[in-house]
């Protein structure tokens, strides 16, 4: 906050001389367009960031391969990005894209939030590219609000504000929604392993020696966690990890639908207070 606030005061004396020039807030298009380039960098950055441990913890995957499973995220990313292209510069209007590629990447998190242990992986896949196809959407739609009413003196300076604010957003969210997933994980593991614990077929589960190997240290008195290295999990029985993986889908669970709580305020925003413009070829 002080880095902020001296940064505000530093902009606001240097005047026409700003990187980030105090007067382009006057405008109502641009203070719209980096607005939302900050809320939805918040839930693009921490999906992006959350998704990846979904598929590495919950489902076991490597690194290599969790990253090859975000590929619709991609296609879908290009796809729509270069679709809408064409039908902004056909039409000039852009405000029907904007609006739908919120809303889609608010689906996006709402699918998010259903995955369970056991979900399919074309579950998670077309939540991936309904995220890939709502920022494909979004994300040039919002630049071009953010410019579409700043004077072409300040095009640069525009242009650099809303890669600004969508970086600034994705480190709000990436460390918002980390530590929603990890500070509520503990916890709810260890409510899931109380409950399996009455069950004796569990504890025989637990008993076994590499079982009880790769939970050493991990488990702690009074029935707490440690998850400090969750490296422990791929050396677990799938039925012994049970708990610890419907404890993490549980977090993840919030975490998605906080993200989809930040996407539904943008898709708002958007619907109703940015204007149905239409650009000018001039």
């Amino acid at each position: 906050m002080v880095g902020l606030t001296v940064f505000v005061v530093v902009e606001w004396r240097t005047g026409d001389a700003a990187l980030l020039p105090p007067r382009l807030f006057r405008i109502h298009a641009f203070r719209l367009g980096v607005g939302l380039h900050f809320v939805v960098g918040i839930g693009m950055f921490g999906a992006m960031t959350t998704l990846p441990l979904y598929l590495q913890l919950v489902r076991g995957m490597s690194p290599m391969a969790a990253g090859l499973a975000t590929l619709p995220t991609v296609f879908a990313h290009l796809a729509v990005t270069l679709l809408v292209g064409r039908l902004i510069s056909r039409t000039g209007r852009f405000k029907v894209h904007l609006v739908a590629g919120i809303g889609s990447f608010t689906a996006a998190m709402l699918v998010f939030a259903t995955l369970r242990v056991d979900s399919p992986l074309w579950q998670a896949a077309l939540g991936m590219a309904l995220m890939g196809a709502g920022l494909g959407a979004s994300m040039q739609t919002l630049t071009t609000l953010a410019q579409s009413e700043v004077p072409r003196t300040d095009m640069g300076a525009a242009t650099a504000s809303v890669n600004f604010f969508r970086s600034n957003g994705g480190t709000v969210g990436t460390a918002a929604f980390l530590s929603i997933l990890f500070s509520t994980a503990a916890g709810r593991i260890a409510d899931r392993l109380a409950e399996a614990r009455h069950d004796p077929a569990y504890r025989r589960l637990l008993a076994q020696p590499d079982n009880a190997h790769a939970l050493a240290g991990v488990l702690r008195p009074g029935g707490g966690v440690d998850l400090e290295d969750s490296a422990f999990l791929h050396a677990l029985d799938r039925g012994a990890a049970l708990p610890f993986l419907e404890g993490y889908v549980a977090s993840m669970r919030t975490v998605f639908l906080t993200g989809a709580a930040v996407a539904l305020v943008a898709f708002l925003l958007a619907a109703w207070r940015v204007p149905n413009l239409t650009l000018s070829d001039e």
